[in-house]
């Protein structure tokens, strides 16, 4: 995977993205989580989602969770459509992870 810088920051963004919005409503938890961990697993570590994209928050949540407990959550940046206010209470909810 090639990774790029974003913008001004240290942070370095996969060239890739995985938008999580088709992960909503009939589309079984199971096969959301499993696309999410081989996307990390290939080495994308932006994931994309939204407040109107149903349920996909939590799968994607249910999924870093999994994650996390084989690596470093610094490996990941997770990009929520909002603003800064709910930015930073996802942040802040994924650093009280388990």
């Amino acid at each position: 995977m090639k990774y790029r810088r974003f913008g001004r920051t240290e942070m370095m963004l996969s060239q890739f993205s995985l938008g999580c919005m088709q992960f909503t409503g009939d589309s079984p938890e199971r096969n959301a989580i499993a696309v999410i961990e081989r996307a990390v697993e290939l080495g994308v570590n932006h994931l994309e989602t939204a407040r109107g994209y149903g349920n996909s928050e939590k799968r994607l949540g249910k999924a870093l969770k999994r994650i996390f407990k084989r690596q470093p959550r610094e490996a990941s940046a997770s990009q929520p459509k909002s603003d800064r206010h709910r930015t930073s209470m996802i942040s802040s909810a994924i650093s009280k992870l388990p």
